[in-house]
């Protein structure tokens, strides 16, 4: 195998723990290392024959469904700013919008004052 990966997970004795505790937790960090290393997204890869052109298909709806989530999030956030500019401030924001050239390094945030550091 070109793409081997080698794990090693001990049990560590220990005098407060039962040997199922000890196994319990040994096993929990088996589990998370091959998370993170990949195996077991490699083994669904490899599990099933997939030929090339489903290969790309699936590859070709992924990149249309991630474009079409960009261009989501980009919409929403369009549309945050204009309901943004579009608010009218309240009279609490107005008082200290007027105070706001008196502040110097503050900063104003829906009518809180936040210091800047």
């Amino acid at each position: 195998m070109a793409n081997a990966v080698r794990l090693r997970v001990e049990l560590r004795p220990s005098p407060n723990k039962t040997k199922e505790e000890q196994f319990r937790e040994m096993l929990h960090v088996f589990k998370r290392r091959c998370n993170e290393c990949g195996i077991l997204s490699k083994y669904k890869d490899y599990e099933f024959f997939e030929s090339k052109s489903q290969k790309e298909r699936k590859k070709r709806r992924e990149s249309e469904l991630r474009k079409m989530k960009e261009k989501q999030e980009q919409v929403s956030q369009r549309r945050a700013m204009k309901a943004k500019l579009n608010r009218k401030p309240s009279s609490v924001r107005d008082s200290f919008a007027e105070q706001e050239i008196y502040l110097g390094d503050n900063e104003i945030t829906d009518g809180f004052f936040i210091k800047k550091r």
